[in-house]
């Protein structure tokens, strides 16, 4: 592979983790690659969509392939051989001592240029991002899974075979690239994204799929109803667009967006603080939903692009639609500006300009009256409690807790480890914090999270975990847990019963926990005792003993780790702390997978929903497990439908579950420094 025809790219971004060029988007990426190069491993960290897919370049049209509606995914390439009339994937390589496969370039296929009426911009739809190793890397690899058995592909693989496949996958990454198409490649999983020096060749040796038909008349209607407009829209009342894309300059949002009667809302996604535009991203919000409490929204990294069809899973999982309405609209936020693309909607789009982007700006509305509520609450500077006022909340929580509102009795006459919440309040779930501080703010400060919570209209729960840093240079320090933990407690006297805490594995000043050879329990103990001293530690290991461990309502169960693997039932759980296994599981398990044999699985998320009276489509909700570096959500986890797992303690983002519409959905947000402004004495400049 003659890499000296790479380069590498000036302005990265970081996807889950991974560097990207800063203007492609997450769900444009198609990985791809020979066998064992990583392709289901990048797919994962991803958090892409799941199973291999199969794309046959000898054949007209695999661009408009329905696997490609549902992105980023992991591709194998049909490529086109010499006696084969289909293309084959290299899996398909005959073995040593075989003749080798002649590679048939001219038959490969192409999508059109800019010709005709309605052209698809295929240059600027995928991204394709070949892994390409050093052969001996990927030898080693599958000669591993060889010896498992797990592919039977890899056997009698041989290194030279190996190179071959790697060269043909080369030499295909710079045919599409001369093609038109957007190509990344790297020369290892960890490495930085390179990219062709040469510009694309435009005309090719090879297949150019081309329009048909029209004359000049089509010719002349294509260049102005191209989805890759040439102008940019630069002052705007009202459009409308009707099987065609326009282009608009960034600095006429808000812009409102409607096709068959569905209002949506495209503004800047202005961060908490002015001054941290690290990352210009754009929100779209339905404009039905803006005077609900909380809203759901798509966000729009800088070239990222969402679809919105009947099939697209991915929007509609954070963006809730009305019911049995199936939009068909495009919309990209593009280095040039907003390209808005009606993809043949039977009445057409309207686009109107809203007016003065820093006047309308609705995201950036709600973080100015968050921030005062918190202010209101907290007050400034933010800082650990003085002693008396933060034992004072303590013991008051505390008494909350024995009256034990949406609590079943247990046998012993006392509210039991069940809290049933009423079907009507919205639920706001948090995942492990592990003492990020910044992002405990984060979540109060977005969206109307607070105020609902306030209004006794929602109801916050934290599922444990809230203690202990989980930064390397962080595990002995506590200050930061002991002020995650006055600012929990705070928000539960405040608003009592709408402020949830289940405990979670790291909620103990137990001697015997620790995290990577640092007793983080008993520093805990030592760090509260020295600071608040022996009577408020006793009354807070008092709090984490009334604490619940679970938690439920019509649509959704939660807890801190896992359901139970033995005998279960409402009349147990409500009596867990009578039995230690049950509490150990309620915070201790993990799924099941290659690494802990002895995990839940589909059958005890099962059967948990049934002793609870609940549907087999209720939601459940854990954190605990482990995601990728990077990864805030994961949903079906393991697999399982209607089982995610969320985390809040990224340094990056974080995410909440809330309910949307009919059921919980994921909302992701951007990691903030809050902390060090709160911590100032004077007030945010709602102006600045």
């Amino acid at each position: 592979m003659d890499f000296d025809k790479l380069r590498e790219v000036a302005s990265l971004r970081s996807i889950k983790g991974i560097p990207y060029p800063s203007d492609v988007g997450f769900r444009r990426l198609i990985v791809t690659g020979p066998p064992g190069c990583g392709k289901s491993s990048r797919i994962e960290t991803l958090g892409g969509w799941p199973g291999e897919a199969f794309l046959d370049l000898t054949r007209a049209g695999w661009w408009r392939d329905r696997v490609l509606a549902t992105l980023p995914r992991e591709v194998h390439l049909g490529l086109p051989f010499a006696g084969h009339k289909e293309g084959l994937a290299l899996f398909e390589e005959a073995r040593e001592g075989a003749p080798e496969l002649i590679f048939e370039p001219q038959r490969l296929r192409v999508p059109p240029t800019r010709q005709g009426l309605f052209p698809g911009d295929w240059s600027r739809r995928f991204v394709l991002e070949f892994l390409l190793p050093p052969a001996e890397n990927v030898l080693a690899v599958r000669q591993a899974r060889a010896a498992v058995g797990t592919h039977p592909v890899d056997r009698a693989i041989y290194l030279e075979q190996i190179r071959h496949q790697l060269e043909t996958y080369f030499r295909v990454a710079e045919m599409l690239h001369d093609g038109g198409l957007r190509v990344l490649v790297r020369s290892g999983f960890e490495s930085a994204p390179l990219v062709f020096v040469a510009p694309p060749r435009g005309t090719l040796r090879y297949g150019r799929e081309r329009s048909h038909g029209g004359g000049w008349r089509r010719a002349l209607l294509g260049r102005f109803l191209s989805r890759r407009p040439d102008q940019v829209i630069q002052q705007l009342d009202q459009v409308r667009l009707a099987g065609e894309s326009l282009m608009f300059d960034d600095r006429l949002l808000p812009l409102e967006i409607r096709q068959s009667g569905v209002r949506l809302r495209l503004y800047r996604d202005l961060p908490v603080l002015p001054a941290k535009r690290w990352r210009e991203s754009m929100i779209l919000l339905n404009a039905d939903e803006l005077d609900a409490g909380v809203s759901g929204f798509a966000s729009l990294a800088p070239g990222e692009l969402v679809r919105l069809t009947h099939g697209d899973k991915v929007v509609k999982a954070s963006l809730p639609l009305p019911a049995g309405v199936h939009l068909k609209l495009e919309i990209e936020h593009a280095e040039e500006g907003i390209v808005i693309t009606d993809l043949h909607s039977e009445r057409g789009t309207e686009v109107v300009a809203l007016g003065d982007g820093s006047s309308e700006n609705l995201p950036g509305l709600r973080h100015a009256s968050n921030l005062a509520r918190l202010e209101r609450l907290f007050g400034r500077p933010l800082a650990p409690r003085p002693a008396a006022a933060a034992h004072g909340t303590l013991r008051a929580v505390n008494d909350r807790l024995r009256q034990g509102t949406w609590r079943p009795i247990n046998g012993d006459g006392v509210p039991g480890a069940l809290i049933e919440l009423p079907p009507e309040l919205c639920p706001v779930l948090v995942g492990d914090l592990h003492a990020n501080v910044d992002n405990l703010l984060k979540i109060l400060c977005a969206n109307g999270f607070l105020a609902e919570v306030e209004a006794r209209r929602a109801v916050l729960i934290f599922l444990g975990d809230a203690v202990h840093s989980e930064e390397e240079s962080q595990l002995r320090s506590m200050d930061s847990s002991l002020l995650m933990m006055d600012l929990i407690l705070r928000l539960m006297e405040a608003c009592p019963d709408h402020v949830v805490y289940l405990r979670g594995n790291h909620d103990s000043f137990s001697s015997e926990w620790t995290k990577e050879g640092v007793p983080q329990g008993r520093l805990w103990r030592q760090h509260v005792e020295e600071a608040r001293g022996s009577d408020f530690l006793r009354d807070f290991e008092v709090f984490y003993a009334l604490s619940p461990l679970i938690a439920a309502s019509d649509d959704f169960v939660a807890c801190h780790a896992g359901p139970p693997q033995g005998v279960v039932s409402r009349k147990r759980l409500i009596n867990a702390g009578k039995h230690g296994r049950l509490v150990h599981e309620l915070t201790w398990n993990r799924f099941l997978g290659p690494g802990n044999p002895g995990g839940y699985a589909k059958k005890d998320v099962k059967a948990l929903k049934a002793a609870l009276g609940l549907s087999p489509k209720a939601t459940m909700v854990v954190s605990h497990n482990p995601l990728r570096d990077g990864q805030s959500v994961w949903l079906n986890a393991a697999g399982i439908k209607r089982h995610h797992v969320v985390h809040s303690a990224g340094v990056d983002e974080l995410a909440v579950f809330t309910r949307l519409g009919d059921r919980l959905r994921p909302l992701t947000y951007q990691a903030e420094p809050l902390l060090e402004m709160l911590s100032r004495d004077a007030g945010p400049d709602p102006e600045s």
